[in-house]
């Protein structure tokens, strides 16, 4: 099972399981991707968590490092 090729309705908005579309009907989100699957639309959480990490960090490498380690000393031999 792959997307549909057409999804006859607008989207306006997306809070948790459910959308609505710009006629106001509300529909339960079967489609949900990835990051939707296990959060939702429109986490609290989540979108605390995105809205507030620019400030540290926008892009590193792929895997996680302890803030404050001194993984960096291991990594470039120290």
């Amino acid at each position: 099972m792959g997307y549909p090729k057409r999804v006859p309705i607008a989207i306006d908005s997306a809070k948790g399981a459910t959308i609505r579309d710009v006629d106001g009907n509300t529909y339960l989100d079967f489609f949900a991707g990835i990051g939707v699957l296990n959060v939702g639309h429109s986490n609290l959480y989540a979108l605390e968590a995105v809205q507030n990490r620019p400030e540290k960090l926008v892009h590193s490498i792929d895997f996680p490092i302890e803030p404050g380690s001194n993984s960096s000393k291991t990594h470039r031999g120290h």
